[in-house]
């Protein structure tokens, strides 16, 4: 069964696979997002001077992603695929960078394994 695919990056996706076609879908106009809450912590003291470090929670409340629907799955960020447990959110996986250090494309998409134990099924 075919997929529609949304990126809720915020950025293009562009997956080139081994051996196959390279696909790109754009961004939607909001991607989604965890919600982040940093706070001021002990500054780091080195040889060259104090740097400072901030303490970063992930509240696991996730914006703008929409509920399941059959026949669609959502890319979203590594971080925010790892604070959902749903078979139908993806992730680049496998990025490729550019002599800058830009990363250009993925070779696949991934998926986390569910919280349950299994592999999460394929989405429909």
């Amino acid at each position: 069964m075919t997929v529609t695919v949304v990126n809720l990056t915020p950025h293009a996706l562009v997956v080139r696979p081994d051996g196959g076609p390279t696909l790109r879908w754009e961004p939607a106009s909001e991607p989604a997002r965890l919600d982040e809450h940093a706070s001021p912590a002990a500054p780091l003291v080195t040889e060259g001077g104090p740097v400072p470090v901030v303490q970063v929670d992930y509240t696991g409340d996730v914006e703008g992603l929409p509920d399941p629907q059959d026949g669609v799955v959502y890319v979203v960020s590594r971080v925010v695929a790892a604070a959902v447990d749903r078979p139908d959110v993806l992730f680049p996986q496998g990025e490729v960078r550019d002599s800058s250090g830009m990363i250009t494309h993925c070779r696949a998409l991934g998926r986390f394994t569910s919280r349950a134990g299994a592999t999460a099924g394929q989405a429909q």
